[in-house]
């Protein structure tokens, strides 16, 4: 298994731990005490202050007595969210690793960036079928989140997934479908189940809510393009699947336009040749 050594990433979580500064310390007796920097010590919180006199000093307050800690928000949150939109979940867990490392001791702490980064690091990790790195963190993710919904749901879609990747698609689909058929739940939250349950629905060649699971990516999610090409690609094997050849090749040749440089391209233009005969190779070269 591809894992980062521990060398850099205990070096990666001293860089972040340099360039990640706590802006104040929120006290439960409505005390803010402005730092230089934080670190965890057991149930402390270390704090770096600047003395009267100018030279820096280290003050201890207890975890109990800390109502929030009021940190930046990491540059590393955006910088991973747009590389996995253009699919590079490995430079994007180049980033998280030492800053996710970093906030891990503060993670039951109001105010710390553990958890979105966390999900953001699941996701990578998924993409990239590091399964049992995932599931490690799906787990520590569900523990810390026991009480958000919000978390909770993430939690289960990534569980979903990675129980449709490893091919167990009734699963999968016990997990995915309660979640994607919550009419409470945003569309763009759950449009990556979507494309699971359509995997899923393909493989036991439920051809029509294949479709219909594809579908909801260009209906409700059109402007995650990252997830468009597997959504048509989907579509057009279910409609395949349905007799509609029509529809297929038009799904197909969309796919090919639109999005030419995908893996996903790739396999539409050999579904199109298969699809049409021998006149698809002059329809997929002009696409």
């Amino acid at each position: 298994m591809n894992r980062f050594p521990l060398f850099f990433v205990v070096v990666g979580a001293l860089a972040c731990a340099g360039s990640v500064r706590a802006q104040t310390i929120q006290l439960r007796d409505g005390q803010a005490v402005a730092t230089l920097g934080v670190r965890r010590d057991g149930a402390t919180v270390a704090a770096k202050i600047k003395t009267g006199n100018g030279t820096e000093g280290e003050v201890g307050y207890p975890v109990a007595n800390i109502a929030r800690i009021e940190f930046p928000d990491p540059a590393q949150r955006k910088i991973a969210t747009d590389l996995l939109a253009q699919n590079r979940p490995d430079e994007a867990l180049r980033q998280l690793t030492p800053v996710v490392a970093y906030y891990a001791p503060f993670r039951d702490l109001p105010g710390s960036w553990w958890t979105p980064l966390a999900m953001l690091q699941l996701d990578a990790l998924s993409r990239l079928n590091r399964d049992r790195d995932a599931e490690a963190l799906t787990g520590e993710l569900a523990r810390m989140g026991a009480a958000n919904p919000e978390i909770l749901r993430s939690v289960k879609i990534r569980q979903g997934i990675a129980l449709e990747r490893k091919g167990d698609h009734a699963k999968a689909l016990a997990v995915l479908e309660p979640i994607v058929n919550d009419d409470d739940v945003p569309p763009a939250t759950i449009a990556e189940a979507w494309l699971n349950v359509g995997a899923a629905k393909l493989a036991q060649r439920d051809f029509r809510d294949a479709l219909l699971a594809y579908l909801h990516i260009p209906v409700y999610n059109p402007e995650r393009a990252n997830f468009m090409p597997t959504a048509l690609l989907g579509s057009a094997v279910a409609y395949v699947g349905l007799d509609d050849k029509t529809r297929a090749e038009s799904t197909l040749k969309d796919l090919i336009a639109r999005f030419p440089n995908s893996p996903e391209a790739g396999d539409a233009k050999a579904r199109l040749k298969k699809l049409l005969g021998p006149a698809a190779d002059k329809t997929a070269a002009n696409g």
